[in-house]
């Protein structure tokens, strides 16, 4: 599996975490991977981890986290998707994120942006939805 990178961001990926995003892009289920999240949005600091989104044909199920660093999102054929180390009860409908293909290479969603303590003062929710858009990695042909 060649993992094509549609971002210069994705370039400085640690090369552990580039193996465990091939290895995903080889299972049988898997029909195309996205990077997300803060890095992919030109947020991340040198402290964030790296976002993927991997979309598949498997019903998503409760798997443990790969390794510190990398979180998985998977959503399944029926729209339903699921982080990585997280339990059953948080499964939840794709649908929430607006996702949307702009192109070939390109989507957009509403992601969530996470406040530091400090940040939250005078905030509700240590949580805001903002505009993100996403970087096809890897998408299975034929």
């Amino acid at each position: 599996m060649s993992i094509v990178a549609f971002s210069t961001e994705f370039d400085s990926c640690p090369d552990g975490i580039r193996a465990i995003i091939e290895e995903v892009a080889s299972e049988s289920a898997t029909n195309a991977i996205w990077f997300i999240g803060s890095r992919a949005n030109d947020r991340g600091t040198p402290e964030s981890d790296w976002d993927i989104l991997v979309f598949g044909q498997d019903e998503v199920a409760p798997v443990p986290a790969r390794c510190a660093g990398l979180d998985v999102l998977r959503v399944d054929r029926s729209g339903n998707s699921l982080l990585e180390g997280m339990s059953e009860r948080l499964i939840q409908p794709f649908a929430r994120f607006g996702w949307v293909r702009s192109s070939k290479e390109r989507a957009s969603y509403s992601g969530q942006k996470f406040f530091k303590s400090e940040e939250r003062e005078g905030k509700n929710q240590p949580v805001e939805l903002v505009p993100c858009e996403a970087i096809l990695l890897y998408e299975k042909t034929g």
